[in-house]
């Protein structure tokens, strides 16, 4: 009978490792950690961590004086971590600077009745046939704001826009041609 119940203790699992028993199992660092010579947890390391990270946090926030208001994770901050934080407080100072809202030039081609269709509306942003305030744009997710000017191919000709406002839907003819200002040349 012992030697039944140690083939049941013993037998390979499903992926071919073998089962231990409570008494012969394996404690302490897994054997990727103890090749990396990690020996488990230290607090006092923890601690210098935390240390390291408040001065890298004040020598950002002196460079910066937007970071002065990034709010500090009370994890051990790591260098990625700590670059995460400091360009979301970036972003947040420039989308601060009064950009105002936007919304991607092939929504809003589509959503002002520019285009046919959406994908037509991202086809010519990616093959860059679309210039956005003199600029060439060879992206779908260029970012429009009112006030800004679009210029594109339109059938023969080439057509010359004012973004007024920023559409929600692509609604009926009229409401969409409220959101823009049609310019000719010589106006």
């Amino acid at each position: 009978a012992s030697g039944l119940w140690m083939c049941l203790l013993h037998r390979p699992s499903r992926t071919g490792r073998r089962h231990r028993p409570p008494s012969q199992r394996r404690t302490g660092p897994s054997r990727a950690d103890r090749r990396r010579g990690a020996t488990g947890h230290k607090p006092n390391a923890v601690v210098e961590e935390s240390r390291v990270a408040a001065k890298r946090n004040a020598t950002m926030a002196s460079a910066h004086p937007t970071l002065a208001e990034a709010p500090v994770p009370h994890r051990s901050i790591t260098p990625l971590r700590a670059l995460r934080t400091c360009w979301v407080a970036m972003a947040d100072a420039v989308a601060g600077a009064g950009h105002g809202p936007s919304l991607r030039i092939d929504k809003y081609l589509w959503f002002a009745r520019l285009s046919k269709s959406r994908s037509i509306a991202q086809k010519l942003a990616e093959e860059g046939h679309i210039r956005l305030n003199g600029r060439r744009i060879d992206r779908a997710h260029a970012p429009v704001r009112a006030g800004d000017l679009i210029t594109f191919p339109h059938i023969e000709s080439v057509r010359v826009v004012r973004v007024l406002a920023l559409p929600v839907r692509r609604g009926p003819a009229p409401e969409a041609q409220s959101c823009y200002e049609e310019l000719t040349i010589g106006s």
